[in-house]
């Protein structure tokens, strides 16, 4: 098991469990977890993870299901949003 930090930003931070305090949650997930089964396990529809983002580094969407997560990764997720 390793543990990771989620964080959720805009309107993706519904997903996080109740009584979350911030938009970020500690979690242990198994080793060789990918990023999209995270996504999946809090239930962010894939196509709203516009924007992932891993310590750092812009993870692409063939990425997602190929990077394995580390201890003390961090995954942070934004929606499509619009301006104007």
């Amino acid at each position: 098991m390793v543990r990771i930090e989620f964080k959720l930003f805009a309107g993706l931070m519904t997903y996080l469990p109740a009584g979350t305090k911030g938009h970020a949650v500690s979690v242990e997930v198994a080793d060789g977890t990918t990023i999209h089964e995270v996504i999946d396990r809090f239930k962010v529809p894939r196509q709203r993870a516009h924007l992932v983002v891993c310590n750092g580094v812009i993870m692409h969407l063939a990425d997602r299901d190929r990077h394995q997560l580390r201890e003390g990764d961090v995954i942070a997720l934004w929606p499509p949003i619009a301006g104007g």
